[in-house]
């Protein structure tokens, strides 16, 4: 009888997190991620702060960043472990067993991560397959051009608590005073033509005044 493939299994003590997001949400310090994002979807988080900007840049409006630390121990799958991946990939069904060859793709007998906006639902199935075992999720160190990668069964978000305020990975929207009402008139048609039209308006309601 063959010997069972192994495993790689990561159980981290405690491990910090990072997600972007277009919304700053301040009202329960310390929330979960469970209470956070709620738990209808599985997430996918960045193991630094600088890893997040891609996501920023190609979202457009995703402008702050959140901490997330694990309150206790994880089982993550490393998901480049070729044993691990072709274990999960052999028990899997055809859709999924495709989905693994899309986001997990095995060449020359490496493991490499491909997603993209039209790989999202192959992801996912991964993601939603390996949640089906029992594990909190995978994790991927950084490997040519893709930055290392942690997905968070939904089941698991509860363990993720919010550690601090958010921080930015893009600019943080600024305070601007109340502009005043020359100034608004100004950004819409300029300031030169609000002069000469304030000027003539004002004449005429003189000569009306005579009248």
């Amino acid at each position: 009888m063959a010997a069972a493939q192994r495993l790689n299994i990561q159980t981290p003590e405690t491990i910090t997190l990072y997600r972007a997001n277009d919304f700053r949400n301040t009202a329960i310090p310390n929330i979960t991620a469970a209470d956070f994002y709620g738990v209808d979807y599985n997430k996918y988080f960045a193991l630094t702060v600088d890893d997040t900007r891609p996501y920023q840049k190609r979202m457009g409006n995703q402008k702050y960043v959140y901490t997330w630390v694990s309150t206790e121990p994880l089982r993550l799958v490393n998901m480049f472990d070729l044993e691990t991946r072709n274990r999960f990939h052999a028990e899997a069904n055809l859709i999924v067993k495709n989905a693994y060859d899309t986001a997990f793709p095995v060449r020359e007998g490496k493991v490499f991560r491909y997603s993209d906006g039209d790989t999202v639902p192959m992801d996912n199935l991964c993601l939603a397959d390996i949640c089906s075992k029992g594990y909190d999720g995978y994790i991927i160190s950084e490997q040519r051009g893709f930055h290392p990668e942690v997905g968070i069964c939904r089941e698991s978000l509860r363990k993720l608590r919010l550690q601090v305020e958010p921080v930015k990975g893009s600019e943080k929207p600024k305070e601007r005073p109340e502009p005043s009402t020359q100034s608004r008139i100004n950004s819409k048609i300029g300031p030169g033509k609000t002069l000469k039209f304030r000027k003539r308006k004002f004449r005429k309601s003189r000569k009306n005044l005579r009248k």
